[in-house]
């Protein structure tokens, strides 16, 4: 963990310094937005999208997790998924790989044999090791989806 990540809470109506921090982080991430201090509706909007790209509860409040994926720009505290695993982690990845093709199986939550070899086809694409494990790196990768 970065040792200069804000501790700060901040949510719609928020105006702090911190504010400005997270706007300017926003930007680069997410797209251009106004850098004005005020945690606005365009703020909260940003930040919901960011949550969402990162596995996040998408609930527009930024606290230790919003703050480490903005400063990391990765996903954090994910799962390692491989063949076995099961629940809404595994149904995420089976979505995210639908979109791109390398997953057309059913939506289910199972990570069967088949999603094995999908990860598997995902990692090749990526330059990463074929392990057909979803680890950080993968994760991290998923997220640019």
């Amino acid at each position: 963990m970065i040792s200069s990540t804000p501790k700060a809470l901040l949510k719609l109506g928020s105006s702090h310094q911190k504010v400005i921090k997270l706007q300017q982080l926003l930007s680069q991430k997410v797209g251009p937005i106004s850098i004005t201090g005020i945690f606005d509706y365009e703020t909260e909007i940003a930040v919901k999208t960011f949550q969402s790209r990162m596995f996040l509860k998408p609930d527009g409040i930024v606290g230790f997790l919003t703050w480490q994926a903005l400063y990391t720009n990765a996903p954090v505290n994910m799962p390692t998924l491989r063949q076995g695993c099961h629940g809404s982690a595994v149904e995420s990845v089976q979505e995210l790989l639908s979109i791109d093709l390398y997953y057309t199986g059913v939506i289910h939550g199972q990570f069967d044999h088949e999603m094995h070899q999908a990860v598997k086809r995902f990692q090749a694409d990526q330059g990463l090791p074929t392990t057909g494990v979803v680890d950080a790196l993968t994760w991290r990768l998923l997220s640019e989806i």
